[in-house]
C-alpha cells in the first residue's frame, strides 16, 4: 500500500521538500491505503502532477496550488 512507501524506501533520498521529478506520498486516504503522485513540475504557485486511480486517465497531468498539495502530500522520495 502507498501509505508504507516512505517508510520502506532505503535506497533513495527522502524528505519533506517538494521538487520536480519526485514521488509524492500521501500516507492516508484512498480507503486508508494512501496514494502516490509523480511531481512533473513546480512553479511559484502550482504543483503539476500525474497519478492514477483518481478519476482521470493514468498519466493525466493536473495542477494544484502548492499549499493544497503540501496539505495532502507531506513526504517525498527523490
Amino acid at each position: 500500500h502507498a501509505k508504507y512507501w516512505y517508510s520502506l524506501v532505503n535506497n533513495c533520498a527522502k524528505g519533506t521538500t517538494i521538487q520536480p521529478k519526485c514521488i509524492a506520498v500521501r500516507q492516508s486516504g484512498g480507503g486508508g491505503y494512501g496514494h502516490v503522485a509523480f511531481v512533473e513540475d513546480v512553479d511559484s504557485k502550482y504543483v503539476y502532477y500525474s497519478d492514477a486511480n483518481a478519476g482521470k486517465p493514468a498519466g493525466t497531468v493536473r495542477k494544484m496550488s502548492k499549499s493544497s498539495f503540501l496539505n495532502s502530500y507531506r513526504y517525498f522520495i527523490y
